[in-house]
């Protein structure tokens, strides 16, 4: 490796694949819960709370936000 060349070493742009991951954090946020009290809410182990919050998951749609939503007993507005 040449020493005198520079690499440009910042980190490349986060990609949010995941439209849902703010307002899922939001809401558990809200409720006042963590993702494990939330996880025994739903029936869902904790890992898989923690993936619908990451903004680069994919795997999230609105079914999961309404499901997050009863769970919290929280209204999400459109």
């Amino acid at each position: 490796m040449d020493s005198s060349k520079s690499r440009d070493l910042r980190p490349l742009p986060r990609t949010v694949s995941n439209p849902y991951a703010e307002m899922l954090v939001s809401v558990r946020h809200s409720a006042r819960l963590t993702r494990s009290e939330l996880s025994s809410r739903l029936g869902t182990p904790e890992h898989t709370v923690a993936l619908w919050e990451d903004p680069s998951f994919e795997g999230v749609d609105l079914s999961i936000l309404k499901r997050v939503a009863r769970a919290t007993r929280l209204r999400i507005d459109r």
